[in-house]
């Protein structure tokens, strides 16, 4: 038996791509003649062992260059799935350039501010030209505190002995940003210097949109400085864009930041510290303590020492309806709790495990109401009582404002709760609640491909997600029908257990 030998190559990374996205720099051979193809294989060959797989497309195969082989170290024990590969890749930052924004003259006087145009400002981009009425020009730098700044003149510092070393004012051209609101101040002479008077001022900095540049794969497709004949796509989603926290939201977190000190010791320690997470945007977190998910038959309280989170991200673009946390985003907040966690808290990061449930719903409309309005304010309200997610509409720090309100409030309803049966007496009231709707006539639910049932029970991580809702005027239809599965009897195309056989297409293998 032949056996297929490979060259190794040298390759670098600047990141880990085991734990996230990035691009893998690979030095291949510097002549074309070492870039060799197998051109001997026997039609059985390829694909068998280390032989690369055979290539249906011809042209593709026209442009066949060589075969790069992937694969861990021998001594390597953690294994890893690949989300994506290619060639010709790079990485992508959700900025825009500014340049040449005029702010407002200087006025000489202590402590002058400023506002930017665009916001948020990206950390360390933005960078300010001050050219006085003589012509000179000096370049200032941000700067996070403007009381660790230089006199505005050399002087010698107060606080010293007489004879003592004269400060210098090198670090005297300097400004604090404030980058969530474009805030920009400059010095007051003894901290930092003041803009003279009359004084051009212009700014250059880089911005970004916060959430809204996560986008799913295949959602880039252009770019300003694209040379002809270049396409561009993003493989896999972008990450890591969320909204500012503006300094209102900011103190209402100081008498919460006081308990917790950051350390997840209690319940509420652990949802207020998971929801600041930097980088991704929580809409919910349930804590189970002593609750250990790869244990088949336990409920919380019989795994001490184990504390496990169900998350739930704000913004899905695969499944807006019910999100599921990725990778990326429980990496992060993993990276963000593990310096946190007590040294005796094994802690699990987990999102939900959905279950399909199909609701059914016959009721008779009051008169004079447009049965078209009342059976979608139903429908609506059915999906809104089912939902993974809080109400909408408040703002993403609401879930923390109510942990510094009461300490018990973290139980108000943030979605449909864990381990809650979905059953149809509930639903029923519910529908009865929307205006318009003079009585409920049935409502019908089941499981999966289940057959209709009271109640449908959730267990460990399970919450329901509604795979299929209809809301009609006299009787409810029924599930079958609404799966588009119903059977026709006399018709045929059942199976003795009474199953639908669906015939499947069989391809016969071809030499």
């Amino acid at each position: 038996a032949r056996v297929a030998q490979y060259r190794a190559l040298v390759a670098s990374a600047a990141t880990d791509v085991l734990t996230m996205p990035g691009v893998v720099q690979i030095t291949l051979p510097a002549r074309k003649e070492e870039l060799r193809l197998w051109t001997n294989l026997d039609p059985l060959e390829a694909g068998v062992g280390d032989f690369p797989p055979a290539l249906e497309d011809t042209n593709l195969n026209e442009r066949l260059l060589t075969w790069l082989r992937v694969r861990p170290q021998e001594k390597a024990a953690a294994s890893a799935r690949v989300l994506w590969a290619g060639v010709n890749t790079t990485t992508a930052a959700q900025r825009a350039r500014i340049s040449n924004e005029q702010l407002p003259d200087g006025t000489g006087a202590p402590d002058q501010t400023a506002f930017l145009a665009r916001t948020p400002v990206i950390s360390g981009s933005a960078r300010i030209s001050v050219t006085e009425r003589s012509g000179a020009s000096s370049v200032w730098t941000e700067i996070d505190d403007l009381m660790s700044a230089g006199p505005e003149v050399p002087a010698p510092d107060p606080r010293q002995p007489p004879g003592a070393k004269t400060v210098s004012n090198t670090n005297a051209l300097v400004f604090a940003l404030n980058r969530e609101s474009g805030e920009v101040r400059f010095g007051d002479g003894t901290r930092g210097k003041r803009p003279p008077a009359g004084a051009i001022i212009r700014a250059e900095y880089d911005y970004g949109v916060g959430a809204a540049g996560n986008v799913g794969p295949g959602s880039i497709n252009a770019a300003p400085t694209l040379p002809a004949g270049f396409k561009v796509t993003n493989p896999v989603r972008t990450w890591g864009g969320s909204e500012a926290e503006s300094v209102a939201e900011g103190e209402k977190q100081i008498a919460r930041f006081l308990q917790h000190r950051e350390r997840l010791v209690t319940t509420a320690d652990f949802v207020a510290v998971t929801l600041r997470t930097p980088g991704v945007d929580v809409a919910r977190v349930e804590v189970l303590p002593a609750y250990n998910p790869r244990l088949k038959t336990n409920e919380p309280g019989d795994a001490p020492g184990a504390v496990t989170l169900m998350l739930i991200p704000r913004h899905d673009p695969r499944d807006p309806e019910a999100p599921q946390p990725d990778r990326l985003f429980l990496d992060a907040v993993c990276r963000h709790l593990e310096p946190r966690r007590l040294i005796t808290t094994e802690l699990f990061l987990r999102g939900p495990a959905y279950k399909q449930v199909w609701i059914s719903v016959g009721l008779s409309v009051t008169a004079g109401k447009s049965v078209a309005e009342v059976t979608e304010n139903v429908k609506r309200r059915l999906l809104q009582f089912l939902s993974p997610l809080p109400p909408a509409g408040g703002s993403r720090l609401d879930a923390q404002t109510a942990l510094l309100a009461a300490p018990q409030s973290e139980t108000a309803r943030q979605g449909w709760p864990l381990r809650k049966a979905v059953t149809d007496r509930e639903l029923l009231a519910e529908a009865t609640r929307v205006e318009g709707v003079q009585f409920v006539n049935g409502v019908l639910v089941a499981a999966g491909a289940e057959p209709a049932d009271v109640q449908i029970p959730m267990s460990g991580l399970e919450l329901p997600r509604v795979a299929g809702i209809s809301v009609a005027v006299g009787d409810p239809v029924a599930v079958d029908e609404l799966r588009g599965s119903a059977q026709v009897p006399g018709a045929g195309g059942g199976g003795e257990d009474g199953k639908l056989i669906v015939p499947v297409p069989l391809i016969p293998e071809e030499c």
